[in-house]
């Protein structure tokens, strides 16, 4: 006689990724456990289905080609048609456009001034990380949209710094206007 189960099964086990992904590449692979023999079905902004490894496990790998915020859940089902909770959602961002060079704000150019150290001050994207380079070197964050440098100096000369950005996503932007301070 056939068996029929009104019991749902475990939901499967994201293990990877195990946050919110953002990223350039278009590529995602999710993975996890589950109950071997089951099938773990993926649904969302894509669909696809897979045996559960004997093993217990099992993986998915996502193609994405248009920027854009996708959402993807999990659920196992049972050789009675039965669909566990979901597992999820796994979100995961495709973002392959670099930023804008960040602003500079301030110090007004030219610099010229007999001052040990100077504010560099811009504007940038929120999240990304800010890149000063040239007569020195140094990162911040970008919070609520502006950064902020203090360089200095030891002895005369001209001094010349540069920003970029780069994005959460891993994109970076061209180098800013260059701040030369004499």
């Amino acid at each position: 006689s056939d068996v029929c189960s009104s019991d749902l099964p475990d939901a499967p086990v994201i293990v990877s990724p195990a946050a919110p992904v953002v990223t350039n590449v278009g590529t995602l692979s999710i993975s996890g456990t589950c109950t071997a023999g089951l099938t773990v079905v993926l649904s969302g902004d894509d669909t696809q289905e897979s045996a559960c490894t004997v093993g217990g496990t099992f993986s998915f790998s996502i193609s994405e080609s248009s920027d854009g915020a996708y959402a993807y859940s999990l659920k196992q089902r049972d050789y009675s048609g039965n669909l566990s909770s979901s597992a999820g959602p796994v979100s995961y961002t495709l973002d392959t456009v670099a930023p804008a060079a960040p602003g500079i704000t301030s110090p007004s150019e030219p610099v010229i001034s007999s001052a040990s150290s100077l504010s560099i001050t811009g504007t940038c994207e929120s999240a990304a990380s800010v890149a000063l380079s040239g007569s020195d070197a140094q990162t911040t964050t970008c919070a609520s949209g502006t950064f902020s440098f203090t360089v200095s100096k030891s002895s005369d000369g001209v001094f010349a710094f540069s920003m970029t950005q780069t994005d959460p996503a891993g994109n970076t932007s061209t180098a800013s206007a260059t701040v030369d301070w004499t």
